[in-house]
This record gives C-alpha cells, sequence and structure tokens, in this order.
C-alpha cells in the first residue's frame, strides 16, 4: 500500500529480460526491496533466486546491482511511480498501475480479472490504496483524496478478487485509517471532517452491510484498528492514544494514553490486557522503544524497555506486534524480535 498523491501520469512498459545465478539469497519477511537514490523496485520471494538488472533502467545514474526476481522468467518493470506489485499466497499476484488499475494474475501469469478503482472525478484523484487480511480473502481499496467542487473527498469499497461493493464515499472527508479482521469477516474504516476534524468509526461486514458507527474524538487522528482474534473487539489508536471497543456493541471497554508514540497494538481478549509497542520510528528505524501492557480490569499498566534499537525491512511494511501463547513477537524488522 502507499501513501502518497498522483493525478495523471503516463506510463509505459519496460522489459527487461534476467539470466537466473546461482546465489540464494535468505531474509525475514515475505516481501523484498532494492532501495536507489530515485526510486525503489518492489521484488518477491518465491525462489529466492538472485538476479542483475542493467544500470539505467530508469536513467542512466541508476545502478540497481542485486535484486531478488519473484520468477524465473522475464521481470517487468513499469516507468510508473503508481506501480505495486502484490504477491498472492496462492502463486499469483496483482498489480496496480496508472493510479488505480487492478490485475490479478493466477500461478501460471494468466490474466484472470482487471478492476478499475477511479472515483471518476474529472478534477481528479489521489493513488489508490489496498488493505487485506491475512488469508487474503478480501481486500479494501480505497481512493485516499478525491478532487471535489466541495474540496477533498475520499471513497473506499470491498473487493473479493471477483466483485467490488461500495463502502464509503464522501466529498469532504478524509480516510484516516482501515481495518481488516484476520478472517475477513468485517472491515472498520475511520472518517474525519478536513474542515474541523471530527470522525467517526464505522464497521462493515464482508457483503458491505453496516453494523455500527461510533463517534471519535475531535482531532483523534486514527492510525490504525486492530481486531481481536475472536471479532469480539477491536482496538483504534492514534499515536498517543488507544481505546478498546466490544463488536458489534460498540460499547468501550478501556483506554489508555501514552506519552511516547504508539506504534502498534494486541489485545488479549482472554484478560482484557492490551498490549502495546511505543518508541520512536522513522523510514529506516525503530528506537527507544517499549513494551507496555495494560490492564483494564485493573487499571494497571507495566512497562518494559527494549534494550536495542531495529532496523526497519522498508518504510511500506509496518511494524508490527502480536501476542501468541504468551510471547511477544516484533516484525516488520530485519530481525523478527520476541519477548517472553
Amino acid at each position: 500500500m502507499r501513501n502518497c498523491t498522483h493525478y495523471s501520469k503516463n506510463w509505459f512498459l519496460l522489459i527487461i529480460l534476467f539470466a537466473i545465478t546461482s546465489q540464494k539469497v535468505t531474509a525475514q519477511e515475505q516481501q523484498y526491496w532494492v532501495e536507489t537514490d530515485e526510486d525503489i523496485i518492489k521484488v518477491y520471494e518465491t525462489g529466492l533466486f538472485s538476479a542483475k538488472l542493467s544500470s539505467g533502467a530508469f536513467g542512466n545514474s541508476i545502478n540497481y546491482g542485486n535484486v531478488v526476481v519473484v520468477r524465473e522468467q522475464t521481470l517487468l518493470l513499469l516507468a510508473d511511480p503508481t506501480f505495486d506489485f502484490i504477491p498472492l499466497i496462492n502463486g499469483g499476484f496483482i498489480t496496480q498501475s496508472n493510479v488505480s488499475i487492478f490485475e490479478m494474475f493466477d500461478a501460471n501469469n494468466r490474466l484472470i480479472h482487471t478492476l478499475s478503482n477511479s472515483s471518476g472525478s474529472a478534477l481528479g484523484e489521489g493513488i489508490s490504496e489496498w488493505y487485506t487480511n491475512q488469508q487474503q480473502s478480501l481486500w479494501v481499496l480505497t481512493n485516499p483524496i478525491i478532487k471535489t467542487p466541495q474540496g477533498e473527498g475520499s471513497a473506499a469499497s470491498i473487493w473479493d478478487g471477483e466483485r467490488t461493493k461500495n463502502l464509503l464515499y464522501t466529498a469532504t472527508d478524509k480516510i484516516e485509517a482501515v481495518g481488516v479482521s484476520d478472517n475477513g469477516l468485517f472491515v472498520a474504516l475511520v472518517t474525519a471532517s478536513r474542515a474541523n476534524g471530527e470522525g467517526k468509526i464505522s464497521v462493515f461486514d464482508r457483503q458491505a452491510n453496516a453494523l455500527m458507527d461510533i463517534e471519535v474524538d475531535k482531532d483523534f487522528e486514527a492510525i490504525g484498528i486492530e481486531f481481536s482474534i475472536d471479532n469480539e473487539y477491536f482496538t483504534l489508536f492514534s499515536s498517543k492514544r488507544a481505546i478498546v471497543y466490544g463488536l458489534p456493541s460498540g460499547k468501550k471497554y478501556g483506554s489508555t494514553s501514552f506519552r511516547t508514540t504508539l506504534i502498534d497494538v494486541e489485545l488479549d481478549t482472554t484478560t482484557l490486557t492490551l498490549y502495546a509497542l511505543t518508541g520512536s520510528v522513522d523510514d529506516k528505524s525503530v528506537i527507544n522503544s517499549e513494551i507496555r501492557k495494560v490492564d483494564f480490569k485493573a487499571s494497571k499498566m507495566v512497562k518494559k524497555e527494549i534494550e536495542k534499537d531495529f532496523t526497519r525491512v522498508h518504510s511500506t511494511l509496518p511494524v508490527k506486534l502480536k501476542y501468541l501463547g504468551g510471547d511477544i513477537i516484533i516484525s516488520g524488522i530485519k530481525e523478527a524480535y520476541t519477548i517472553n
């Protein structure tokens, strides 16, 4: 997913043939990047082979060096800043190009579906963004910026790989955060007025049926939504606050504030305990991080400092916290970190 804006761009395809080398590549994450001074090429793991691309693919001053490639065949690179490549767990993949065009391919590289997520605005729109669950059984596509006569609006829809259903359109509000439950049954959107900061969180089922709306404090500035594993709760959080709600009742079960920047949260539903990762994060690293444990039933918070800094895999891959069987796992960093 991207967080940038683009209104019109002509694009063309550069086809670069490569030969597979014998060098194996190992890494912690499924997605890999090679950074350059002017652009980023995304490439993804299947066989973990290394290939060498000629310099000058996007200009004579750029040398890409060694790149992990997706398949033992032609690598397609788009000279298009809106291009994205999304690997699928079934062996296929989705490409995004030309601001809002999504094309789905099967494991044999056959095109099976094409979707335009364009809003149709004559005034222009931003690059479409995508969100999905771990099983990739449900996708949320958003238009984060739509130019309208009233100002700037936004829109969101559900895509199951074949059909789309509209979730939201607003001529003036922005989408602050999107959440998809792990099993793909629920979607949550946080919207806020660009004019006065007033917002709400809306929850839908996978058929795009609205289940609930909850008003959010003015200027909350949400950055994330996490559903619990059993889908009985969800946690809304900003960089300084976290609130736990029941689903589908909307009942507030607890809230907490943080002095340091909140990066990610995970709720243990058996004890109504919230685990939070805080610290300073930028495009390359996570420093001064702490794990905070918030027991809502006992109204108690404890913290544990992490005595090391982390290097991120890439700026577009989020740093995530997971609580599994008593262990806290931090991912999105070059060496996954576990705390018992």
